[in-house]
């Protein structure tokens, strides 16, 4: 999907934006790889793309079971860390789901993240 995206004329998206979204599809599962992935993306736009990327695993991660449940989660960007904060007792009820987010947390660890949840 992301050489697609990357390599087709795509009507409303600069060649710039499109290796965004390119690089934002490669990285929004496995391993995060800013580096690898995001090579052709500003230096002064890359921090945000990698928030973007992780506020999309993130996505990914919390809709593992394809249902129709509303999530209530806050969630803080700062430089280099997102934070989520869950309602009361979701996350107890849902330990596969905390379960990948500690997962997660070591994933973007590698790359210099911190993600934090309660």
């Amino acid at each position: 999907s992301a050489y697609i995206f990357a390599h087709a004329d795509v009507a409303g998206f600069s060649q710039q934006e499109q290796e965004l979204v390119a690089g934002l599809l490669r990285m929004h599962r496995k391993r995060f790889q800013p580096q690898q992935h995001l090579q052709t993306i500003p230096l002064e736009r890359r921090a945000a793309a990698e928030c973007l990327a992780i506020l999309l695993r993130i996505a990914v991660l919390l809709h593992r079971n394809r249902n129709n449940d509303a999530i209530e989660v806050a969630v803080t960007a700062g430089e280099r860390s997102v934070a989520l904060q869950f309602s009361n007792g979701w996350l107890a009820k849902h330990p596969l789901t905390r379960s990948d987010l500690k997962q997660e947390m070591r994933l973007l660890a590698v790359a210099g993240w911190t993600l934090g949840f309660s």
